[in-house]
């Protein structure tokens, strides 16, 4: 499962980064938007990992302490996930709405993936 995980992530980055490259191109960004582009992937990216591994690891455990690892996961995710934006929003030098836009487009693409991962963990037993 873990390779597929890693294989699913590698393709929607791979998309991500060919979609960024000409959408670039087409709308003649300057750095502050590439920086933009690159910020948000990193960060999601970090995020889709993480819950990967939370999501291995509260499936692993009994059914009570399963559910708790998972919420608690799924909660210090979204803080820190909010933290981290806010953070990235204040100091560093880009574009908030090429930031946005692209953090939660390659949210979605990753959280669609995990769902389907978890899906076929919960499936597999």
């Amino acid at each position: 499962m873990t390779k597929k995980f890693i294989l699913g992530v590698l393709i929607i980055l791979i998309i991500y980064i060919v979609g960024c490259i000409i959408l670039s191109a087409m709308l003649n960004f300057k750095r502050i938007e590439i920086n933009s582009l690159i910020y948000s992937g990193i960060l999601t990216t970090a995020n889709i990992v993480s819950a990967f591994f939370i999501s291995r690891l509260a499936i692993t455990q009994k059914r009570r302490s399963s559910q708790k690892s998972f919420l608690s996961g799924m909660l210090i995710r979204f803080l820190m996930l909010m933290i981290l934006i806010t953070l990235i929003i204040k100091y560093l030098e880009i574009n908030n709405l090429v930031f946005l836009l692209s953090l939660f487009l390659l949210y979605f693409a990753f959280q669609f993936w995990e769902v389907i991962l978890l899906n076929r963990m919960i499936k597999q037993g």
